[in-house]
């Protein structure tokens, strides 16, 4: 899963077999089925500093 993102989405490799893609479906079938991203974004609303977009200033480094 890619965050960032406001959907399911499912990285398998191009070299995987009739199982593995399978298996790649089903579990985005899933997540889709049960609202995974509306779970993941209802539980980030109880962190404030990354349901926001960062202070750059707040990113740099400290000066001695």
């Amino acid at each position: 899963m890619f965050l960032g993102l406001n959907g399911v989405i499912i990285k398998s490799h191009g070299g995987t077999d009739e199982i593995g893609y399978k298996s790649a479906l089903s579990l985005a079938y899933d997540m889709a089925r049960n609202d995974l991203i509306e779970k993941i974004g209802e539980g980030i609303k109880h962190f404030p500093a990354l349901a926001t977009p960062a202070d750059p200033s707040s990113l740099e480094a400290p000066t001695a």
